[in-house]
């Protein structure tokens, strides 16, 4: 799969409804709040193995936005974009590198 950029991905479990039922590679395409950008951006998650994760968890991932050509201006290494699922918040991410243009 290509991918835009390679992030931290911070399961939180200090939120109001933390993620029970877990994610998992290739799957999850959470939405992400990204500074600048007025609406929710849809991105698919691609971890380094096709386990479940939950919350605590820290992983490594790449994403794919599908609106990368409206957002790509916007994201920068060490910034960081909080993960939701709809209303729900349930981690961040840290952008570690932006591989794609």
């Amino acid at each position: 799969m290509n991918h835009h950029i390679t992030a931290e991905f911070r399961l939180l479990d200090n939120v109001p409804e933390p993620k029970t039922k877990g994610v998992k590679s290739n799957v999850h395409s959470p939405h992400h709040r990204i500074e600048g950008v007025e609406y929710l951006c849809s991105g698919r998650h691609a971890y380094e193995d096709d386990n479940l994760h939950y919350p605590p968890e820290v992983l490594r991932t790449k994403v794919f936005f599908p609106s990368w050509q409206y957002i790509k201006d916007k994201i920068l290494v060490g910034q960081k974009i909080q993960v939701s699922e709809l209303d729900r918040v349930i981690g961040e991410l840290i952008v570690l590198s932006v591989d794609s243009d």
